[in-house]
């Protein structure tokens, strides 16, 4: 594929966190559902106009069929709470993800502290996981990452939640504040890296009062690149994956079971250490030969 066409972060040339895998799991899992649901909430409501049925009955109908004790009788209040819940649980996703992800990259990159709050005025101020990791990071890191319009998204996206979640109004003043600031003055970029949205057209993202389906569907995309994105850029090392893997039980259990006694065992045991790294860290060739030969090296 020629990597011009296509936008920042649809790569991931570096060695894998473990947080991307369960990230990527949970995501695709997710984004499957979603779009299996909408499609069900399409046919529906397409169905009931072509076939001139009157809403309200044959929802009642389907209810009492399906022992469902009601529906909503208005489709527009059905699409925006889907919409709603849909940043809601992607959120979700997100969260763990950094979580998870902070955990990790504290490890390998045996860091002994970690920011979790900063000072604002007189108090300190709770940092959401994404936030700590910029905070954390060094500052050559941060900026490949914390300023695109796909971490403006993720940041704006989060707004959105909290207003839905704590559905106070100074939750639902910041979103629509972001979107002003972050979001729509990137919209050029969207159209031009984001090849499901309409030629001409920007069905996402919306602001806070008109989310649909879409906006989970490009918050979605954006996460998934974003993560690629840090991934690159904070830039898991041969050597910082050795030193882990050196103390990690799991790997020292898989390589007992190989000797270096004669050729065909040090064979052996070259591919079982090669499939071991491109399980766990991806299919990096070069890599994977410089982890290999450190762990050999280490036998002597």
């Amino acid at each position: 594929m020629d990597k011009s066409n296509v936008f920042p972060g649809y790569f991931i040339e570096k060695p894998l966190f473990q947080a991307e895998k369960n990230f990527r799991r949970l995501l695709s899992e997710q984004d499957s559902c979603f779009h299996t649901n909408q499609i069900s909430l399409i046919f529906l409501e397409k169905h009931i106009e072509e076939n001139s049925l009157n809403n309200e009955e044959f929802i009642k109908l389907l209810c009492d069929k399906y022992s469902i004790s009601a529906g909503n009788k208005s489709w527009d209040v059905t699409k925006t709470m889907i919409a709603r819940s849909y940043i809601v649980q992607t959120y979700n996703i997100q969260e763990l993800f950094f979580k998870d992800f902070n955990s990790e990259y504290q490890v390998y990159k045996g860091l002994t502290s970690w920011i979790k709050k900063i000072r604002e005025g007189s108090s300190d101020k709770n940092l959401d996981p994404y936030s700590q990791l910029i905070e954390n990071v060094p500052k050559n890191v941060s900026k490949m990452f914390a300023n695109t319009p796909e971490s403006h998204v993720i940041q704006y996206y989060r707004l959105v939640r909290n207003g839905i979640v704590h559905n106070s109004e100074k939750s639902s003043d910041k979103p629509l504040d972001y979107y002003k600031k972050h979001i729509a003055t990137n919209s050029e970029y969207f159209k031009k890296y984001y090849k499901f949205l309409p030629e001409g057209n920007l069905p996402a993202p919306n602001v806070p009062t008109s989310l649909t389906h879409n906006d989970f569907f490009i918050y979605s995309r954006c996460l998934k690149n974003l993560i690629n994105l840090i991934i690159n850029a904070c830039d898991l090392t041969v050597n910082e994956i050795f030193k882990f893997e050196i103390a990690n039980e799991s790997f020292q259990k898989t390589m007992k079971r190989h000797t270096i006694d004669n050729e065909k065992a040090r064979n052996k045991m070259i591919d079982s250490l090669s499939t071991y790294f491109r399980v766990k860290y991806g299919d990096l060739k070069s890599e994977s030969a410089m982890f290999i030969d450190l762990y050999l090296k280490s036998l002597n």
